[in-house]
C-alpha cells in the first residue's frame, strides 16, 4: 500500500509539473521589441512584416495581448483604405472577439483598458465609413468612458491623453444646438482646446516614456493645428522636425503629400506623391492618386486626368468618386471640351455615393446642370493649389460685365481670398463684405465662408468683438455645401477668443 501511494505522489507531482506552466501563465499587455517592430511596420502599412511578427508573438509569447491590440490595427487600416463592404461584413465579428480577449488581460495594466478604447474607436471609424452611425456612437461613448477612467487610475500614461484629446476636440465641434442630445445620451464632454492640450501631454509623456503610439499623437498635433489653430506654417515646420521617411513609408508619404496641400505647398505635395513607396511590400493607398490629380488640376497640368482616371478604374470603395468625376469634367472643360465635361459629370451622377462633402458639392454641380465659368474655375483652382500671384493675375483679365448675379458673387469671394492670401487684409475684408451681401440669402458657401475668413482676419488684428461677430454670422448661415467644415472653423475662432481673455 506505501509503495502504491509513493508511485501515485510521484506521477501526480510530475503531472503538476507539467501543469504548471499553463496554470501560472498569465495573460499580459507587454510592449516588446517583437510589439514595437509589429507597430512600426503596421503603422507603415507593411501588414506582411506585422503579421510575420504576430506570428513570432503567438509562439514565443503566446499570452502577450499586445498581439491583439496589433492586429485590430491591421484590420482597421484595411477596411478604411479599401471600403470594401463585404470584407467589412466578415471582420464586424472579429472586433467583438478582440474586446473579449482584451478583457482576459490584467486589471491592474494601463493598456488594459485603453486596448479595447482603441477597439473601439476604430470599430466606430469603421461604422461611421460604413453608414452605421448609430452603432458608431455607442462605440463612441464606450471608448471614452474607458479612457475616463484610464485617465483617473494612470494620470501619467501617455497615450490615453492622445485618444482622448481626440474625442474631447470632437465634441468641440458639436454645435451648441446638439449639446443637449450628446449630454442625454453620452458621457461626452471637452472642447477644442482641451483635446489639443491632451494631445499636447500625450507627445510630452510620449517623449519621456519611448511611448508606443508616439507618432500618432505627434500625426494628430499637426492636423489639429491646421484645422482649429488655423496656422498651417508651425503645423508644417513641426512636422519637419519630425522623423518622417516618405519615400519608403507609405502612410508617411501619404501624411507629407496631405500637409503639403494643406499648407500651401503644391509643387512639393505633387514631388511626394510621385515618388510614393511602390515595392512589394507596400500597401496601396488609391486615394493618394486622387490626390495626385487634384495637385496637379491645381497647377494646371494637362495629363492631370491620368492619376484621376487610374482612380475611378481601381478604387472599389464609394467615396470620392463623383469629386473624381467632377474634376475629371473640370480638366476637360479647362482644356477646351465641353462635351467631355458632360460626359464625365453624367459619370459623376452614375457612380459612387454622396456622403462626404467633397461628393455632394460634385453632385449637386453635376445634377445643376449647370457648367462652371471656365475663366472662375481657372481661378478657384490656381487659388486652391496656393498660386496667388497667378490666381490674381487670371482673375484682373476677366470681365465682370460679362458674368452673371452668380459669378459675379463667386468673383468677390475669389478675389478675397486671393487677396487674404497675399496678406491685403483691408481690400480683403471689402471683399469678403461685398461677398457676404450679395450671397447671405443664397445657398453657395462663398458668404459663410466669408463670414469665416473675415472672423480670422479680425482675430489676428487682436479685434474681438468683430471677430466673434463674424464667426457668428458664419454659423447663422447654412450652405448646401462644406457647411460642416466651415462651422467647425468658426467654432474653433469663438474658443480660442475665449480661451486668450
Amino acid at each position: 500500500m506505501y509503495n502504491f501511494l509513493k508511485t501515485q505522489s510521484f506521477l501526480l507531482f510530475w503531472i503538476c509539473l507539467a501543469l504548471t506552466p499553463e496554470v501560472i501563465a498569465q495573460k499580459n499587455f507587454e510592449v516588446t521589441p517583437d510589439v514595437r517592430t509589429g507597430y512600426a511596420a503596421v503603422m507603415a502599412l507593411n501588414f506582411d512584416q506585422t503579421r510575420m511578427t504576430l506570428r513570432q508573438l503567438s509562439e514565443h509569447d503566446p499570452d502577450n495581448l499586445m498581439q491583439v491590440f496589433l492586429e485590430d490595427y491591421i484590420d482597421f487600416f484595411t477596411l478604411f483604405i479599401t471600403e470594401d463592404r463585404s470584407l467589412y461584413q466578415q471582420k464586424k465579428d472579429a472586433q467583438s472577439r478582440r474586446l473579449d480577449l482584451l478583457k482576459d488581460g490584467p486589471e491592474d495594466s494601463p493598456w488594459y483598458r485603453y486596448t479595447r478604447a482603441e477597439v473601439h474607436l476604430h470599430r466606430a471609424l469603421l461604422r461611421i465609413k460604413f453608414g452605421e452611425y448609430l452603432a458608431a456612437a455607442t462605440d463612441i461613448n464606450k471608448a471614452f468612458k474607458l479612457l475616463r477612467k484610464n485617465e483617473s487610475k494612470y494620470p501619467d500614461f501617455a497615450p490615453t491623453y492622445k485618444s482622448i484629446g481626440v474625442l474631447r476636440m470632437g465634441v468641440g465641434t458639436i454645435p451648441e444646438k446638439y449639446m443637449w442630445a450628446v449630454k442625454l445620451f453620452s458621457s461626452l464632454e471637452g472642447t477644442i482646446q482641451s483635446g489639443i492640450e491632451d494631445i499636447e501631454r500625450s507627445i510630452s509623456l510620449g517623449q519621456d516614456q519611448n511611448a508606443l503610439v508616439l507618432s500618432e499623437s505627434q500625426y494628430l498635433y499637426a492636423q489639429a493645428m491646421v484645422i482649429f489653430e488655423n496656422d498651417p506654417d508651425k503645423a508644417w515646420a513641426y512636422l519637419k522636425t519630425l522623423d518622417l521617411n516618405p519615400g519608403e513609408n507609405v502612410l508617411e508619404c501619404y501624411l507629407l503629400a496631405n500637409f503639403a496641400m494643406r499648407t500651401g505647398r503644391n509643387d512639393q505635395a505633387v514631388d511626394i506623391l510621385i515618388a510614393k513607396p511602390n515595392g512589394p511590400d507596400t500597401y496601396d493607398i488609391p486615394y493618394m492618386e486622387l490626390m495626385l490629380g487634384r495637385a496637379m488640376l491645381f497647377r494646371g497640368d494637362i495629363n492631370a486626368d491620368l492619376p484621376l482616371l487610374h482612380y475611378v478604374g481601381t478604387f472599389e470603395g464609394e467615396n470620392f468618386i463623383k469629386e473624381a468625376y467632377q474634376k475629371l469634367a473640370w480638366n476637360a472643360l479647362l482644356n477646351n471640351d465641353p462635351d467631355e465635361y458632360h460626359n464625365y459629370m453624367d459619370d459623376c451622377v452614375l457612380y459612387g455615393r454622396s456622403v462626404v462633402d467633397e461628393d455632394k458639392h460634385a453632385l449637386k454641380e453635376a445634377e445643376s446642370g449647370k457648367m462652371p465659368n471656365p475663366e472662375l474655375l481657372g481661378v478657384r483652382l490656381l487659388f486652391d493649389g496656393s498660386y496667388f500671384e497667378h490666381a490674381l493675375s487670371q482673375l484682373s483679365v476677366i470681365n465682370k460685365s460679362d458674368l452673371n448675379t452668380d459669378e459675379i458673387l463667386e468673383y468677390e469671394y475669389r478675389k478675397a481670398r486671393i487677396l487674404h492670401k497675399m496678406e491685403k487684409d483691408d481690400d480683403a475684408l471689402r471683399h469678403y463684405m461685398m461677398a457676404i451681401q450679395l450671397g447671405k440669402d443664397l445657398d453657395y458657401y462663398y458668404a459663410c465662408n466669408a463670414a469665416l475668413q473675415s472672423g480670422l482676419i479680425y482675430a489676428s488684428m487682436g479685434k474681438k468683438e468683430e471677430a466673434e461677430a463674424f464667426f457668428k454670422k458664419c454659423l447663422s448661415m447654412h450652405p448646401d455645401d462644406y457647411q460642416t467644415s466651415i462651422h467647425h472653423k468658426a467654432k474653433a475662432g469663438l474658443n480660442r477668443l475665449k480661451t486668450s481673455e
